[in-house]
């Protein structure tokens, strides 16, 4: 649910937003990491800002929330509080009832933490299901909260309707024709994700995944990552041909640097020759000039 929660944010936080029936308009995914006054290292589920200079922090939950998630939010709520200019709501996405859920904590010694409870009731849930299976079974076009249910109704559905909602969603996303393409790829990834963890069966799965295409739907994330393997590889191959162009530049250098060397040397035998020349006794003048000669010559 976390996994799924938080990609569905990261790519769809619009429309999910709108689902949840938020205040304000939905801007921009934050950052998610906390360092709290007590040196631990906390992690968000998601935050972003929205419209009206206000963070929402929510947090997901499949079990009850107590004392101590309770006290983690507070811990998320200071942290943001201190290192943004801007107020901060705290939500829990909750699997169970808000009844049976703890309802506030001291933020300060003044300053209650009471967070607002997204929840589903299975129930309501049915029913936006056999909603979206109507309009799409007489080819209508889903509104944007049903669409947007195809993607949540898999992630909030309690254990015992799980199996079932996630199959249902699975068919009814291969029949409608009028989700937008990007859209639909990224609501086939999120159900992916729930497909794990509500289908036991393998076999089930398999067919599941199928039915969604998911091969052919590669998600964001995927694309993504693909172009910055791409652009990775590109930046090695231009580096590849940078130093072997490099090395065929030294290689020149050698080999021009080796012929200098051959002539230096020619020349230090030529000079050492004249010098053998001049310096023996033996040989006298008209010869010594006329060996000179031959010698400046063959040079």
């Amino acid at each position: 649910m976390d996994v799924a929660m938080k990609y569905a944010f990261l790519v769809l936080g619009k429309h999910i937003h709108e689902f949840f029936d938020l205040e304000g308009e939905y801007c921009y995914n934050m950052g998610t990491e906390v360092i709290t006054p007590g040196k631990k290292n906390l992690r968000m589920d998601v935050v972003y800002y929205r419209s009206d200079n206000i963070i929402n922090n929510i947090e997901n939950q499949t079990t009850l929330v107590d004392e101590e998630k309770l006290k983690a939010i507070a811990e998320y709520a200071k942290f943001l509080l201190i290192y943004n200019s801007a107020l901060v709501n705290s939500y829990v996405i909750s699997k169970v009832d808000p009844e049976d859920c703890m309802k506030e904590i001291g933020l300060t010694e003044t300053l209650m933490l009471r967070p607002g409870y997204l929840y589903k009731p299975e129930d309501e849930l049915l029913q936006l299901l056999n909603t979206i299976k109507d309009k799409i079974n007489s080819n209508k076009v889903l509104s944007s909260y049903q669409t947007s249910g195809l993607a949540m109704i898999p992630t909030l559905a309690q254990d015992n309707i799980a199996e079932e909602v996630t199959e249902d969603v699975c068919y009814l996303i291969e029949k409608d024709q009028t989700i937008d393409f990007d859209v639909k790829r990224e609501i086939c990834f999120i159900v992916d994700i729930m497909i794990d963890r509500n289908i036991a069966d393998e076999k089930k799965k398999q067919e599941l995944r199928k039915v969604l295409k998911m091969k052919e739907k590669r998600s964001s994330l995927e694309i993504f990552l693909e172009q910055q393997t791409k652009e990775k590889d590109d930046i090695i191959k231009n580096k590849d041909e940078e130093l072997h162009n490099k090395d065929k530049e030294l290689h020149n250098k050698d080999k021009e640097l080796h012929s200098k060397d051959e002539e230096l040397h020619n020349m230090r035998a030529l000079i050492q020759s004249v010098k053998d020349i001049l310096t023996n006794e033996d040989i006298d003048s008209n010869t010594k000039e006329s060996v000179l000669n031959s010698l400046i010559l063959f040079k």
